[in-house]
C-alpha cells in the first residue's frame, strides 16, 4: 500500500519516525513534513497514496484543539481528496511510548488476522461524527 505520512512537529519528531520504523517494512511510505515544528505547513504535495496517515502528534488533540490542529488538518486535507484518512495523537501523559504507538496497528494484525490500517484504506472515505450519549457534548468520534 501507499502511505502518505504527515505531522505538524516536524520531520525530526519522535512520533512520525516510529510511524516511519512501522510501516515501511509493508508498505511504500512517502513522508511530508515541515523542517521544525509548524502548524499547518505540511499542506503541499503530488503523491496519490492510497491512505493518509498524520503524526503521532505530541498531545491529544481533543475537543476545539481539532480545529486549528496541523496533524487533523493533514487527515482531513487527505479526506477532502477522497483519501482514507487517520490522525494520530498520542496524551502528553500517555504510559505508550512513540514506538508502542506506532506499534498498535500491527499487534492488532496479530490478534485479529487483519491490519487495522489497512482495514481503515478498504473503508470508505467519507467520515461522520458521532457522539454516544456518555460523551460530553464538548467531544466528538470521527467514523
Amino acid at each position: 500500500m501507499r502511505i502518505l505520512l504527515s505531522n505538524d512537529d516536524g520531520i525530526e519528531a519522535k512520533g512520525i519516525e516510529a510511524l516511519v520504523k512501522a510501516l515501511y517494512k509493508e508498505h511504500e511510505v512517502i513522508v511530508s513534513a515541515p523542517m521544525y515544528q509548524q502548524s499547518g505547513m505540511a499542506h503541499d504535495g503530488e503523491a496519490q497514496p492510497d491512505l493518509v496517515v498524520s503524526g503521532i502528534n505530541h498531545g491529544a488533540n481533543l475537543a476545539t484543539d481539532v480545529l486549528y490542529s496541523g496533524t487533523v488538518g493533514a487527515a482531513m486535507e487527505g479526506y477532502l481528496h477522497d483519501i482514507s484518512s487517520v490522525a494520530l495523537s498520542l496524551d502528553v501523559d500517555s504510559r505508550l511510548s512513540y514506538d508502542e504507538a506506532a506499534a498498535l496497528p500491527s499487534s492488532s494484525r496479530k490478534r485479529t488476522g487483519a491490519s487495522s490500517i489497512r482495514w481503515q484504506a478498504r473503508s470508505t472515505t467519507r467520515t461522520r461524527a458521532v457522539r454516544p450519549t456518555s460523551m460530553p457534548p464538548s467531544q466528538a468520534i470521527f467514523r
